[in-house]
């Protein structure tokens, strides 16, 4: 029975310790994306792929422009190095109507990104994340 207690115990140790231990650490990233004219884009996600790493953070856009990352657990950051980034926004040709509400609710979206900064193979967006806390002003042209 003390056997069995031990490698019960052994075993809780392991998953509750040992689990995110060969996570690489990430750091707080938010920033702003805007259009080159100043305005900002007002929705969608931000991508940040490592290659070093072979990882991706993502966040949502606010719609003042605003983002901050997540990797493994919400507003948790990236991992630290040289970054590719894209943009993806989902354009609805209707409203968004939720479940339970009385009107629709409404997205601007006469406004959206080139094509081109949705894939890692096309957009020229960058940004370097280092120890600590990270902005990136990201700049998208206006076609």
């Amino acid at each position: 029975m003390q056997l069995f207690r031990s490698v019960l115990f052994g075993l809780a140790v392991m998953a509750t310790t040992g689990c995110h231990s060969d996570r690489l650490p990430t750091y707080p990233v938010s920033g702003t994306i805007q259009y080159a004219d100043g305005k900002p884009v007002t929705f969608g996600y931000v991508e940040f792929y490592c290659q070093t790493h072979d990882i991706t953070a993502r966040g949502p856009i606010a719609e003042d422009g605003s983002f901050q990352l997540s990797t493994f657990r919400p507003n948790d950051g990236a991992v630290a190095g040289h970054h590719e980034v894209i943009v993806t926004q989902v354009l609805m040709p209707q409203p968004v109507v939720e479940p339970g509400a009385t009107a629709a609710r409404q997205h601007q979206h006469d406004r959206h990104l080139p094509q081109r900064y949705a894939s890692f193979a096309t957009s020229d967006l960058r940004c370097e994340v280092t120890k600590g806390d990270n902005a990136c002003e990201l700049v998208v042209a206006i076609e």
